[in-house]
């Protein structure tokens, strides 16, 4: 790719047992993304990630969607 474009990606999966609790939870994540260097120092960039928990308790699923713009500075 281009030096100025930078891309990342991520995915996972979390497994979660509670002491004292029949509760267990599995969480997957996935995400990526890319950052375009406008000069040295300003940047634009573009996310996207996604979360899912699956849980045995009742009412503690959910999945999540987000997205985001940014425009940064860094040293």
């Amino acid at each position: 790719m281009l030096r100025e474009l930078l891309l990342h990606a991520q995915i996972g999966i979390t497994t979660a047992e509670y002491e004292g609790s029949t509760r267990e939870d599995e969480t997957f994540s996935l995400g990526f993304g890319a950052k375009y260097m406008m000069t040295r120092h300003y940047y634009l960039g573009v996310n996207y990630s996604y979360l899912s928990r699956d849980s045995s308790e009742v009412g503690e699923d959910f999945d999540q969607n987000v997205f985001m713009v940014r425009l940064g500075l860094q040293y």
